[in-house]
């Protein structure tokens, strides 16, 4: 468990292997690749695509959280996996002799799905190899209009039991996930830069693979990402999806390397580990 930018979040991500990126104060996880005993609590799984180091383990999480008793699972899934979702659901009940029981919602482009505690998440298009998508997760601020800053507290609650509206809603970005995705998903998503957490996929850090072959497979390369952070104002960065080829020391070294001095205190690359 780490806490960034004020947020508490427990990762794992090894490109292949599996992806789970938990949010334990909010009660949800994005995408479930592996299932480490901890994500079982989470009830919603906010998926970004259908490979199975994103969504392998979803039967387990449901399965588990039937076995001890906890509400049926709440799983988000792109509308395009939505009947398969349901069928790989259906296939491993006849196997298991059992049913499974969970809620799915089908969340698009554009769509929201309502969080714990006054948040909700907003989902948008990510470049890959398959339909996928990221999300934007808003926390709803409720923000005392500029005329009536400054009045003292008594002046504010006449008006209140006036009927005057002397709050506007502002909601704001707290937590942006990229899922898989290519560079470009920075400057085509507004509210992924101004998150104050941004979660993002980074797999290839070298020219062992270049930026056109990386493009290719819909993944992040270093290279690709540097001139990109100069327009980012997020607080905090966690890079997941790191290959395994690359030890985590190397890893390291290869990312501080590059990255401008501005950033050398305000990003941390997820070491590869085990459930």
């Amino acid at each position: 468990m780490e806490r960034l930018a004020g947020i508490d979040i427990d990762a794992i991500s090894t490109a292949g292997l599996g992806t789970c990126i938990q949010f334990p104060q909010l009660d949800f996880c994005f995408d479930i690749g592996v299932c480490p005993q901890s994500a079982i609590r989470l009830r919603t799984v906010l998926f970004t695509h259908a490979h199975i180091d994103h969504m392998g383990s979803v039967v387990q999480h449901c399965a588990s959280r039937t076995l001890l008793g906890m509400k049926p699972a709440r799983y988000v899934v792109p509308p395009e996996h939505l009947t398969a979702f349901h069928g790989v659901m259906d296939a491993w009940g006849q196997l298991d002799r059992t049913r499974l029981h969970y809620d799915v919602e089908a969340v698009g482009v554009g769509e929201t799905t309502p969080l714990r505690s006054g948040h909700y998440a907003t989902a948008f298009r990510a470049p890959h190899t398959m339909p996928a998508q990221g999300y934007v997760v808003y926390r709803k601020n409720q923000k005392l209009k500029p005329e009536y800053q400054g009045l003292p507290g008594r002046e504010i609650a006449r008006l209140r039991r006036d009927g005057v509206a002397v709050v506007r809603r502002e909601d704001v970005p707290l937590i942006a996930f990229t899922g898989d995705s290519t560079a470009d998903v920075i400057d085509r998503v507004p509210d992924l830069r101004r998150a104050r957490l941004l979660v993002m996929e980074l797999t290839f850090l070298d020219d062992a693979l270049s930026v056109r072959d990386a493009r290719k497979r819909g993944h992040v390369h270093l290279e690709d990402l540097i001139p990109r952070l100069e327009h980012l104002e997020n607080e905090h960065i966690l890079f997941t999806h790191l290959s395994a080829r690359y030890p985590h020391g190397r890893a390291n070294a290869l990312l501080q390397a590059q990255l401008p001095e501005a950033w050398r205190g305000r990003v941390t690359l997820l070491p590869h580990r085990l459930p």
